[in-house]
């Protein structure tokens, strides 16, 4: 019966792995044409996000520069202020201009400039009124918008007898901002374009192509737009936020590639229905060899003593040895639910337990505590029990720093590790997270309470040094005192949390235990006196409200006061500075307002101990006494800023100008006066006069013919070495160089 069985089956699956081994050779192949065409639209995107970025790199070099250029030359500017009165050599030296733009940007054909206060145009080549222009509808029609970005594909001629070739164009007003002067207009033909893209794709094999927010084709103007022939097959396609034009690519359906593509059409279909074949082959031989089992299964299902939900609709299972391991894993889950359910139901009835005997809502002797604590799995003898709050000190500052998840983690370690210690120490533990920063602690024993406090002292002890060696925080804990009945628990509750009262004055990481000496004293009023004196110091700028504050501070730390009345007396200090300061400027009003009145709210209401408010609310009135101060003295010091500046303009070819100068002059340090400059117009006085030299050494290295030796001195330098070394370091170039270049 065996090997009868045995033999069976192996005949029944050898042509099914024949079946499946086909099939996945032929997965084999369709996964790697898949691979191949996602290789190659992955190509086609990277060529055109790299065509897009070289174009739009370029044109918008061509667009900086020439703005550049516009903002910053003195003679394409003095060719617009002049207008009629303009000469030849102006014009000559801005065709050079021009000429020189084209010679630095190969892409520019063509550049011209329109001017509005004779209507004349200036070209390249020659100079046309604005009425023959042959470009004169393009530029009537961009008068109100000059500044548009670049345009769509249109044709251009300088002259009527020429061919028009197919451009895209960039304007610009003159001057940028204003547009009443004039305009500038320059051409980039798409066949420059289209040569700088050529050498990016083969287009045997591929097509590139970029269409104008127009539709137009941009590198070829003249033919349809790609796509259309059944050819081409579009891959990708870029959008460029800069010029608005749309990059387009595919692969071209060719010869080699179509056969490919058609080959794997086929084998693709041939896997289907090999994979149909071996489907139904299987089908097939499992029913014809499940039938022997079949009815020792029907059996045992008729003998079993439960019904399963099939059974009980009169329908077979499909799979019965499944059905028979669901069921049983149906049931070990449910009753992990069951009792995972009556776990957190429990916890979460005891938790409410504790807190309405914490809180005083619920009264409960000690006949009832035994009733109840079997009900909630507490200990059934009460003894001695004392409460203790832990809480968690910077909480803003753990709360940023983990996530709900690693603070969820720390707080259950911070449990466990209270819990382990404290039953070390003989105490049995109960705990409760009454707020998201407060763990309250109900610690009971058997032993007198001398003893108690002994072992709760060495538990205290080794909990500080493990949160201190094991946790990036720290805690700080307020002890009530012991009681012996449970109606008694609130009273030790209430002194746990008014303990922790007086962190602000024993610090974080600290051990509060309450004693009758913690009173919460409450009388703000005392210090009225102390604080209007320090209120109107700072108003009047006076330096002894620092000492006034401190001695403010001290006292506080002195007499203990609780961090409730702490907030409120620093509360009323932060109300009467606000009325003091009420009567000064609108300027430093708007200085205490906006950051300094924020800045002292935030620390009242975030402050761990008294030494981090003291610090906080110290260097917040320094910042802002600082502020007020510097705002008095910058009103005094404007108006001379200025007519420094008006000095240097004048004079700074004078080689004995200095700080020394300055000094003399205007009766002020030297010192004082480069701060001053500085933070009037944002560069040193050295810097400064440098700048304005080296400019003017520019415009003579460019417009005359002196020596460099003569420019040097009529500077202000003391020899002509140390006039190149400060001009090449300035331009990048001898005055030499610079003298060619620009020539």
């Amino acid at each position: 019966m065996t090997k009868s069985w045995l033999s069976r089956t192996l005949l029944s699956y050898i042509p099914l792995f024949f079946f499946v081994t086909s099939f996945l050779f032929f997965i084999f192949i369709f996964t790697l044409n898949e691979q191949n065409q996602k290789e190659t639209a992955r190509a086609n995107h990277f060529l055109a996000e790299q065509a897009v970025r070289m174009v739009d790199h370029s044109l918008k070099s061509i667009d900086q520069k020439v703005t550049v250029e516009m903002l910053r030359n003195d003679n394409v500017l003095q060719y617009y202020e002049f207008g009629q009165e303009n000469n030849l050599y102006t014009d000559v030296k801005v065709l050079r201009i021009l000429q020189d733009w084209m010679i630095a940007n190969p892409l520019i054909d063509s550049i011209y400039l329109v001017r509005y206060s004779d209507e004349t145009v200036l070209t390249g080549s020659t100079t046309y009124p604005l009425q023959t222009f042959a470009d004169k509808e393009y530029v009537e029609s961009m008068k109100d918008t000059p500044n548009s970005r670049w345009s769509n594909v249109r044709p251009y001629r300088e002259s009527g007898w020429e061919k028009p070739k197919s451009v895209v164009t960039l304007s610009r007003a003159v001057s940028i901002f204003s547009k009443d002067k004039g305009m500038l207009v320059l051409n980039v033909r798409t066949d420059s374009l289209r040569t700088y893209l050529s050498e990016m794709y083969n287009p045997q094999v591929s097509y590139l192509d970029f269409f104008d927010g127009a539709g137009q084709n941009v590198l070829f103007p003249e033919e349809e737009q790609a796509g259309t022939n059944e050819r081409m097959r579009q891959l990708s396609q870029i959008h460029s936020d800069y010029t608005g034009w749309e990059a387009k690519s595919g692969i071209i359906q060719t010869g080699f590639v179509s056969f490919i593509l058609s080959v794997y059409n086929v084998w693709f279909t041939v896997g289907i229905i090999v994979m149909i074949g071996a489907v139904g082959w299987m089908i097939y031989v499992t029913r014809k060899n499940y039938q022997p089992i079949k009815s020792i299964v029907e059996q045992i299902q008729q003998r079993a003593s439960g019904q399963t939900a099939d059974s009980k609709n009169g329908t077979r299972p499909n799979n019965e040895f499944k059905l028979i391991e669901s069921t049983i894993n149906t049931m070990f889950h449910q009753f992990n639910q069951y009792e995972l359910q009556f776990e957190q139901d429990l916890h979460i009835k005891r938790n409410f337990f504790m807190f309405e005997l914490l809180e005083g809502t619920r009264y409960i002797g000690m006949e009832q505590w035994k009733e109840e604590a079997a009900k909630y799995n507490l200990p059934e003898l009460f003894g001695n029990q004392l409460v203790l709050m832990i809480e968690i000190d910077n909480y803003d500052k753990f709360s940023k720093d983990y996530n709900q998840r690693d603070q969820g983690l720390l707080k259950l370690a911070l449990d466990m590790a209270l819990k382990e210690n404290f039953e070390m120490g003989g105490f049995r533990v109960v705990t409760l997270w009454n707020a998201s920063n407060q763990l309250t602690v109900m610690l009971g024993d058997d032993f007198e309470i001398s003893d108690s406090r002994g072992n709760l002292d060495s538990a205290l002890h080794k909990i500080r040094d493990w949160i201190g060696e094991y946790l990036k925080f720290t805690v700080t804990f307020g002890i009530g005192e012991w009681v012996a009945e449970p109606s008694a628990l609130r009273d030790s509750y209430r002194k746990a949390g008014d303990a922790l009262q007086f962190k602000s004055i024993y610090g974080e990481n600290s051990v509060i235990k309450y004693d009758k000496s913690l009173q919460l004293q409450g009388n703000v009023y005392e210090y009225l006196h102390t604080l209007k004196s320090i209120a109107d110091a700072l108003a009047s700028s006076k330096d002894q409200w620092k000492d006034e504050l401190a001695a403010l501070f001290e006292r506080i730390r002195t007499e203990k006061m609780a961090k409730n009345d702490i907030i409120r007396l620093i509360s009323q200090l932060t109300l009467q500075l606000d009325r003091s300061l009420s009567g000064l400027s609108a300027d430093i009003q708007k200085i205490w307002k906006t950051d300094t009145v924020r800045s002292l709210h935030a620390a009242v209401q975030s402050f761990e101990s008294l030494a981090e408010l003291e610090d906080i609310y110290t260097k917040s009135l320094a910042e802002f006494d600082r502020q007020a101060e510097a705002l008095r003295e910058s009103r005094n010091h404007h108006m001379l800023m200025n007519e420094v500046k008006l000095f240097i303009d004048k004079n700074f070819m004078d080689a004995n100008l200095s700080l020394e100068t300055l000094s003399d002059r205007f009766g002020l340090n030297g010192k004082y006066v480069s701060k001053l400059f500085k933070e009037q117009f944002g560069m040193k006085f050295v810097d400064y006069l440098i700048h304005l030299r080296i400019e003017q050494a520019k415009r003579m290295l460019t417009e005359t013919d002196e020596p460099i030796q003569t420019i040097a001195l009529q500077l202000g330098y003391s020899s002509p070495i140390s006039f190149s070394r400060t001009f090449k370091k300035s331009s990048g170039l001898s005055p030499g160089d610079y003298r060619k270049e620009t020539r």
